[in-house]
């Protein structure tokens, strides 16, 4: 069921609206809603992630238990735990130490002129 609403919801978000388009004064609504939708949207998929790892470890708990085969939880929680710390660090790194476009277009703007102020080539690609 929350895999349905995760779909639909997806189908029915906020569009962006433009900010330089004639008659798109009511941007602050639009930001709102997206926000809103936004942090439900992804706290759907929280919950549908962490429901879907509960389920692969019990279902590996009972074909252990019904098989008399080894426990591969501890494995699986390995793997799960892997994945998050993973994912965690690239969103530290991307959000406290990757440069934005905007810095990186800044600074190559800089190595050009000291680049020229050195003479070396005036055009770059």
């Amino acid at each position: 069921i929350i895999v349905a609403f995760q779909v639909v919801g997806g189908m029915c978000r906020p569009h962006v609206v433009p900010k330089n388009k004639p008659g798109n004064e009511n941007t602050t609504e639009n930001k709102k809603g997206r926000f809103v939708w936004g942090i439900f949207h992804k706290g759907a998929g929280v919950v549908l992630l962490g429901m879907a790892w509960w389920q692969v470890q019990n279902g590996l708990g009972l074909f252990a238990t019904r098989f008399s085969s080894t426990d591969l939880r501890p494995a699986f929680w390995g793997v799960v735990g892997s994945i998050v710390a993973i994912t965690a660090l690239l969103w530290v790194y991307g959000r406290f130490f990757k440069t934005t476009s905007e810095e990186t277009h800044r600074i190559d703007a800089q190595l050009d002129e000291v680049d020229v102020g050195l003479g070396g080539n005036e055009s770059t690609s």
